[in-house]
């Protein structure tokens, strides 16, 4: 290492470029790694190419949640865009610390880079992947380029189509998605995340998944283990969307020490998002009346009885139809 520093010192007292330095040499046992060494060899190759936007890329390398590591920017490629870059990357992550807004990126960047999140290890309840919250958004944004994860130019590029703020404008991504994706599913978790800002606003942006395949039997947790609280995220939507105590309580949904979160009502009929639909378990002699057969579709399973989405009402929709008929049953 000393060596190689040594050498690359007597370059720029020579030449004083140190960009072509590193654009031109094969550096080898520089005690960096070989990708470390690419990223700067890709800046190297801008400033040479384009010395005006030197300055642009010191201030991405200077901006908090990059600290130097602008890979994922794929700045290369989009020599064009890297002013109008920068510009709207520090507006709209300034959005991360308030737990609506920094929502709202979640949301946008899942639709724009599905599976950006990060896996955390995994728990009791399953993998856990974080999507992004805060100050904790430099983990996500310079991650390795070797499994890649998040399109940055991408995301980037699909705010700079749109007008009004930038608040309006990942609105207004989140609504296209919502009216043009061919991906769309009432059965797909992302689904969830881009029409119900609930699904990602707790300001705990760690979810855990049951299994890979899982799309509804998620968790939000407060921490890294069972004893954090956490909840189901459908659950948490659809309390959060009746916003009437009298049928449900958001607090005695989330819970702590178990793997189950369900959705408690007030007459003690329990709703556990599950992946078949909303097993419903009632209190002993409690009956569903005829206007809940006849109103709302469902299916037995290993004598459970799940109640499940219809051509008009998605989980969540149905949930709340569900439950404010049964208070009034």
């Amino acid at each position: 290492l000393h060596s190689q520093l040594d050498t690359i010192k007597l370059h720029l007292m020579q030449q004083g470029c140190i960009y072509e330095y590193l654009e031109s040499k094969n550096i080898k046992n520089s005690g960096f790694s070989a990708e470390s060494l690419d990223f700067e060899k890709e800046k190297a190759r801008i400033i040479i190419k384009h010395p005006t936007l030197k300055s642009d890329i010191f201030k991405f390398e200077d901006h908090c949640l990059l600290k130097g590591s602008i890979h994922n920017f794929d700045l290369l490629n989009h020599i064009e865009n890297i002013k109008n870059f920068y510009i709207v990357f520090d507006v709209v992550w300034k959005l991360r610390n308030k737990k609506e807004t920094n929502g709202l990126i979640v949301r946008a960047l899942s639709l724009y880079s599905k599976s950006y999140d990060i896996w955390a290890n995994n728990s009791g309840l399953g993998a856990k992947w974080f999507f992004g919250h805060a100050e904790e958004w430099e983990t996500i944004l310079t991650y390795s380029r070797k499994d890649p994860k998040i399109n940055l130019a991408k995301f980037l590029i699909g705010i700079l189509q749109f007008e009004g703020t930038f608040i309006e404008r990942l609105e207004t991504m989140i609504a296209r998605w919502l009216e043009t994706s061919t991906h769309k599913s009432s059965n797909n978790w992302l689904y969830y995340f881009a029409k119900y800002p609930e699904m990602t606003n707790s300001g705990y942006n760690l979810y855990s998944f049951k299994t890979n395949e899982a799309n509804f039997e998620l968790r939000n947790l407060t921490a890294g283990t069972l004893k954090g609280y956490h909840i189901n995220p459908y659950v948490r939507t659809v309390a959060i969307r009746i916003n009437d105590e009298e049928i449900c309580k958001l607090s005695k949904c989330w819970t702590y020490g178990t793997e189950e979160s369900p959705l408690v009502l007030e007459n003690g009929i329990q709703l556990y998002c599950e992946e078949l639909g909303w097993r419903i378990v009632m209190p002993p002699d409690f009956e569903l009346s005829d206007y809940c057969y006849e109103n709302f579709k469902g299916r037995k399973e290993d004598d459970k009885i799940y109640l499940i989405e219809d051509d008009k009402r998605d989980r969540v929709e149905v949930a709340i139809d569900f439950c404010k008929t049964i208070i009034l049953a």
